[in-house]
């Protein structure tokens, strides 16, 4: 018999809360998966996707601010140009 503690009740095995269900059955298997578990590897990709994640996000942000840059420093120097064309 198991306690669920949400519905404050005994039941049976099977209905038991789902959080529950993987590490009986690992248990009960008699293999552990918990040693084929390798936090390096784990961690490295983590690491390798958010770097990735980030690069590509710098990427759009780096060309959409030179555009910006760029259409800001043309509007000044465009405004400049009109204006020695009027004092001519």
């Amino acid at each position: 018999m198991w306690y669920i503690p949400h519905s404050h009740l005994w039941k049976e095995g099977i209905d038991m809360p789902m959080i529950y269900v993987p590490f009986v059955a690992a248990a009960a298997s008699g293999v552990s998966e918990a040693s084929d578990f390798d936090l390096a590897t784990v961690m490295t990709n983590a690491v390798t996707s958010v770097q990735g994640d980030l690069l590509k996000v710098l990427a759009i942000v780096v060309a959409a601010a030179v555009v910006i840059y760029g259409a800001v420093v043309g509007v000044r120097f465009g405004l400049k140009w009109m204006k020695s064309l009027g004092k001519a």
